[in-house]
């Protein structure tokens, strides 16, 4: 079955059953001519089908596409700032509570900082409206409000000297898991489009990073502290030191990869005005 961001023109080519004319591998750039249109790339594997699609980032709008781009771009430099000068922190002193409550204020700034970015990421794409019903897009929106929300009330709770209770904290750690997951799937839908592979099963990579990270660090701990069951690996300093490596680590090579896509998105040739309106699909409506 031939995927539904196939154009017209394109599909009645691969029903012919072969592809007639050239047409390059959007993975390796082999030459697909004469192929089986229900085939693979003899080089690289990819299905010749998913060659012929239309949601490519070069076909989207011109202006849409400058707006996702800024969203990226302030996502990286949040991440980036925020790993860097918490990295710093933890160098210069050991954690206290003047450091916690210094850390907390970062957080609660990188992560206003990145719901601007991410509300900016998680344009619909112009010309073509969000479909009805539940998108990737709109959870990732979802979950950007309520993170906001539970980083304001935790960093209030913390400031005025109140009683953090287990449940809360949890809750928050719970929401900021969600966001973050949500946040690696959607750049990796993306990277689909412009297309980057490679880039495609580094974000898997580091979605696994991050669950781990996160349970390990945030949600264990909450859930341990309501229930009282403190198991002994919980208490391990190693456990905690591949912990923090993997969170500095992970946080790292999330802004090295949205760098990388900033300079994919930005290299990306300009789309005439007849090929950018009605072509485009949102990244939640691709098939992959």
């Amino acid at each position: 079955m031939l995927s539904k961001n196939v154009s017209l023109p394109a599909q009645e080519a691969l029903a012919s059953g072969v592809v007639e004319n050239d047409k390059s591998c959007v993975r390796c750039g082999y030459n697909l001519r004469t192929l089986p249109a229900q085939g693979r790339c003899p080089e690289c594997g990819l299905s010749v089908a998913k060659s012929f699609r239309t949601d490519r980032l070069a076909l989207a709008d011109n202006h849409w596409r400058d707006r996702v781009n800024t969203g990226i771009a302030i996502c990286c430099w949040a991440m980036g700032l925020y790993t860097f000068i918490v990295g710093l922190s933890e160098i210069s002193g050991r954690f206290s509570h003047s450091l916690e409550l210094h850390t907390f204020s970062l957080a609660l700034c990188e992560t206003l900082v990145l719901f601007v970015g991410g509300r900016l990421l998680t344009t619909p794409e112009y010309g073509r409206p969000e479909k009805p019903g539940v998108t990737l897009g709109g959870v990732f929106r979802l979950a950007m409000i309520v993170n906001v929300v539970a980083w304001i009330i935790y960093y209030t709770m913390l400031t005025k000297g109140m009683e953090i209770f287990e449940y809360f904290r949890l809750w928050a750690a719970v929401t900021t898991l969600l966001f973050e997951c949500l946040f690696l799937l959607y750049v990796r839908q993306f990277s689909r489009r412009v297309p980057d592979f490679v880039a495609v099963r580094q974000w898997t990579v580091l979605l696994l990073v991050a669950i781990i990270q996160h349970l390990y660090l945030g949600v264990l701990p909450g859930l341990e502290a309501i229930t009282n069951y403190y198991p002994r690996w919980s208490a391990d300093q190693t456990y905690a030191n591949v912990a923090e490596v993997l969170t500095y680590g992970q946080s790292i090579w999330t802004v090295l990869l949205l760098l990388r896509l900033y300079k994919q998105v930005r290299a990306t040739p300009t789309a005439s005005p007849t090929t950018t309106h009605g072509t485009g699909t949102d990244v939640d409506g691709m098939v992959g």
